[in-house]
């Protein structure tokens, strides 16, 4: 994989993102919710750290919402919907499954949303616990579909590099499943700004649309005006994913293993 495609990611993924802004004075604030979303479980994984944090903080149990059904490569390559694979990673980190609800009947981020909307109660703190590269994408829904929601971010600080695991899926094909999801960010925060998401309230700098555009001219998989060499790459992803089913799934387990050892 050629290096301009990693400074390329690299740009867009440091760029587009949001900071946390869940902590007070270095403390944690005390949420009634937390919110674990997506294919990727670094989401679970910190759902529980935070989990546990509040309630030594607070003597007090939030409850996470495990919110996720099936994308575009997870519905072939998870048996489960992303929602109950984050449940799964919960309960091994030793979450309560009372304290665990999975909301799953959702294929978009504006569904997720919208379901968590509905299962939240007007004084309720939540804190959405995601990955860097869904941070802005993610904000900026919740601001046009879900504004009343009392919403706290706590964005995984991670480089290209270390998103780029097996169980997530991005570590294959030298990351290009990462690409793919990169060269999308700042097209459909654009395309969907006034509709689905509230427009965006970052600078776009010349470099910043030049990276971008260097990936969507060649990782169009989450992209519209697909065409053959999409169709190509689709189908590379697909059978080097579903032939790899059990180092993801080895994967899984390891990282479960790595973070309760170092952070619980």
């Amino acid at each position: 994989m050629k290096q301009k495609f990693y400074d390329a990611a690299q740009l867009v993924h440091s760029t587009m993102c949001l900071k946390s802004n869940c902590f007070i004075n270095n403390q944690i604030i005390n949420a009634n919710q937390i919110v674990a979303i997506g294919d990727d479980i670094t989401s679970a994984l910190h759902a529980a750290k935070l989990y546990f944090e509040i309630k030594k903080t607070y003597h007090c149990t939030p409850r996470i919402l495990c919110v996720g059904g099936n994308g575009l490569l997870s519905k072939y390559t998870l048996k489960k919907t992303e929602g109950i694979l984050l449940a799964y990673v919960l309960t091994s980190l030793n979450i309560p499954t009372e304290n665990i609800v999975i909301v799953d009947n959702t294929t978009n981020t504006g569904e997720n949303v919208l379901a968590v909307a509905k299962k939240t109660q007007a004084d309720t703190t939540t804190i959405w616990c995601c990955t860097k590269r869904m941070s802005l994408r993610l904000e900026r829904t919740i601001q046009k579909q879900a504004p009343t929601l009392i919403s706290y971010y706590y964005v995984i600080e991670q480089n290209i590099y270390e998103v780029m695991r097996y169980y997530n899926c991005k570590g294959f094909l030298y990351g290009e499943p990462l690409f793919h999801e990169l060269a999308s960010t700042l097209n459909r925060c654009e395309t969907y700004a006034g509709t689905y998401q509230a427009p965006l309230n970052i600078q776009i700098t010349d470099e910043l649309r030049e990276a971008a555009n260097l990936l969507e001219q060649n990782f169009r998989l989450k992209l519209p005006n697909k065409n053959l060499k999409t169709l190509f790459q689709f189908i590379r992803l697909y059978f080097t994913i579903i032939f790899n089913k059990k180092l993801m799934i080895n994967d899984i387990e390891l990282a479960i293993k790595e973070f309760k050892l170092h952070n619980l």
